[in-house]
């Protein structure tokens, strides 16, 4: 967490209280939280911390890149700390809940990809649905 306060510094950003608390509760988790959770646990240790605070962290927090956000639908949204985890994996919609893959679907294709001279940044792979916890209670 050392290394994102201090590119939050070298971007500008104060280290205020409220913005510790966040990054706190999202550098204990693997989990995606949305900003109501984010919120919750980070009352805990900030009383006077509001959701507005939240989402404006949030805000910063994707400006310096440092985000991952999952869309939902509906206007929900899930995040996370950038790094926390493997881009292969399997993401409950309900509580966020994320289980690592250990293998790479990329592979496969990467020969290909290399004869036709095509240079790779970056890339994902992500299953979402409902853990068996999420099933087992909303019937899903």
């Amino acid at each position: 967490m050392d290394k994102l306060l201090d590119r939050l510094s070298d971007s500008g950003y104060r280290i205020t209280r409220q913005r510790k608390a966040i990054l706190d509760v999202m550098d204990k988790t693997n989990k995606f939280l949305s900003a109501e959770e984010i919120y919750n646990k980070s009352k805990e240790k900030q009383p006077y911390i509001n959701l507005a605070t939240v989402y404006r962290n949030l805000d910063v927090l994707h400006n310096i890149n440092a985000l991952e956000t999952i869309d939902l639908g509906d206007n929900r949204y899930k995040y996370r700390l950038k790094g926390k985890i493997h881009n292969h994996c399997f993401i409950c919609l309900e509580c966020g809940e994320t289980v690592e893959f250990p293998l790479c679907p990329l592979r496969d294709v990467s020969d290909i990809l290399e004869k036709k001279d095509l240079t790779i940044t970056g890339h994902r792979f992500e299953v979402y649905g409902y853990c068996s916890e999420c099933s087992d209670k909303g019937g899903k």
